[in-house]
């Protein structure tokens, strides 16, 4: 944690400088921006420092790490990591919201530099081809508990999910366990091993992230244990990849 400057932020959105009339994600992106200003006024940055842009739940692995220390932008690029689903549905999809910046004292704005790099792919940027080795992860609603699914429909850029049924106990326990995929309802994929197991740090914690028999706790609902022979349109494997167990905690 002494690494980690939590900032607190208590500027309001500037909805003509990012021409959104969603106020939830022009408070986002005038967040990001103020993290420019902010690093500007506490660590004096230079043209030799890069700036790392990332949501939360997307985490440089130690190859992404390296890949952007041996391979420094001149001005930026986005590199090309995974995004993960565990439980909606099990499935792997390339993502590019991960920006390297190199730090210039004339850029306005983080936030336009994100979105336009995420929609605008061209050979001034770099990315690393290898699927075996994702420069970052985002692992997408990857929670282990009721409370922590609700809390994030509830956040900021989620608020179309902030109302019943999506909030409630009973609607999270079954698309969790009959892995829906979230804004429809409609079953997921259960995709088999990719190689990606290597990611998950060495830690009895996380293991629910790829244990395919873990649910949330039904005692938390209106279901019992009954319901769940019928509880699904589609019955899944519910035993843990291969031998995921031993590989990752021996």
């Amino acid at each position: 944690m002494d690494k980690v400057d939590i900032v607190f932020f208590n500027r309001t959105c500037d909805v003509k400088e990012y021409n959104f009339t969603n106020l939830i994600w022009c408070y986002e992106m005038t967040q990001r921006d103020y993290a420019k200003y902010y690093i500007e006024a506490n660590y004096n940055p230079t043209e030799k420092d890069l700036l790392i842009i990332t949501d939360l739940d997307e985490i440089i692995t130690r190859e992404g790490i390296e890949y952007i220390i041996n391979k420094q932008p001149k001005n930026y690029y986005f590199i090309k990591g995974t995004v993960y689903f565990p439980y909606y549905y099990h499935k792997l999809e390339d993502c590019y919201r991960c920006i390297v910046v190199r730090y210039n004292k004339y850029m306005t704005t983080l936030s336009k530099i994100r979105y336009f790099t995420s929609i605008t792919p061209n050979n001034t940027l770099t990315f690393p081809n290898d699927p075996s080795k994702p420069l970052y992860t985002h692992c997408s609603y990857c929670f282990n508990s009721i409370e922590e699914y609700r809390n994030k429909f509830q956040s900021y850029t989620h608020q179309k999910f902030n109302k019943p049924p999506y909030i409630t106990n009973d609607w999270i326990f079954k698309s969790h366990y009959c892995r829906y995929i979230v804004n429809n309802n409609i079953n997921g994929t259960d995709e088999p091993y990719h190689g990606w197991r290597h990611l998950i740090p060495d830690d009895e914690r996380l293991k629910y992230i790829i244990d395919r028999s873990f649910m949330l706790p039904i005692n938390q609902t209106n279901y019992t244990e009954k319901d769940l022979d019928t509880l699904c349109i589609k019955k899944y494997n519910r035993t843990v990849f291969e031998s995921s167990a031993k590989y990752i905690f021996n």
